[in-house]
């Protein structure tokens, strides 16, 4: 049975989304170098609409954050799709099967809102332990205990999945801010790096330092869930001013 890569690769639809699908399917990050391979193939209209997407998670994601779980529920329901697409011979099957994914899941997130929530929420506390773990392993040269980075990644999804019932409202700030630290770190190294100058001198950093990309996605996500929280609790104490009664 051929790998996905090789079967997206013969659909000819999409290879770089699907072949970091297919790692994360295998609970694996990609490699540094095959990113940023696939970041130096982004167009320059694809990864500006990731940084525009990007800010408004992490700016406005509890705000908006409805719209967001069936943005992402089509997302995920399109690569799904064109994931089992990929598998058929036929090179029309990934667009097809990628669409009535998209619009499947898209309409089934909607009513399940608080546990598409909880699913968003276990991937992004997933990811998150994933790299944590890399990044404590390498800044202790422990090379030998990175295979076990999977344990990070399960302890990290089960945290944050059960965060979603009890605290709502930080699990979507989490998953806002992850998501949308992680579309504009991405869109921002594939706009610099279609410039070949620019590519230069910040690819070999990128492929050869273990803890930059965590630093530069880590940073605006904190950001953004700081920025989130800030404005949830400036309305919250607003409706509890507007709802008091003044002394008689």
């Amino acid at each position: 049975m051929m790998s996905l890569a090789q079967t997206a690769d013969a659909a000819g639809a999409g290879t770089g989304i699907l072949r970091v699908f297919d790692y994360l399917l295998r609970l694996q990050f990609p490699p540094r170098a095959e990113f940023v391979s696939e970041l130096e193939a982004t167009s320059t209209l694809v990864a500006f609409l990731l940084v525009l997407a990007g800010v408004a998670y992490l700016v406005y994601g509890f705000r908006i954050f409805k719209f967001l779980v069936v943005a992402n529920g089509a997302a995920v329901g399109g690569l799904c799709g064109a994931y089992l697409g990929s598998l058929h011979a036929s090179p029309n099957m990934p667009l097809l099967m990628g669409a009535a994914g998209a619009i499947l899941l898209g309409v089934l997130a909607k009513p399940a809102v608080k546990y598409a929530v909880g699913l968003f929420s276990a991937v992004a506390g997933g990811l998150i332990g994933f790299a944590l773990w890399h990044f404590v392993a390498n800044a202790l040269g422990r090379q030998d205990i990175i295979q076990h980075a999977w344990a990070g990644g399960v302890i990290g999804m089960v945290a944050a999945g059960m965060l979603t019932f009890v605290a709502f409202r930080p699990a979507v700030m989490i998953f806002a801010a992850l998501q949308g630290a992680i579309m504009v770190v991405s869109g921002l190294f594939a706009l610099l790096l279609a410039h070949a100058g620019i590519r230069e001198s910040i690819r070999p950093e990128l492929v050869s330092n273990d803890f930059l990309l965590t630093i530069l996605i880590s940073v605006p996500a904190a950001v953004g869930f700081a920025i989130q929280s800030s404005a949830e609790t400036a309305k919250i104490r607003k409706k509890r001013k507007a709802t008091e009664k003044p002394p008689v």
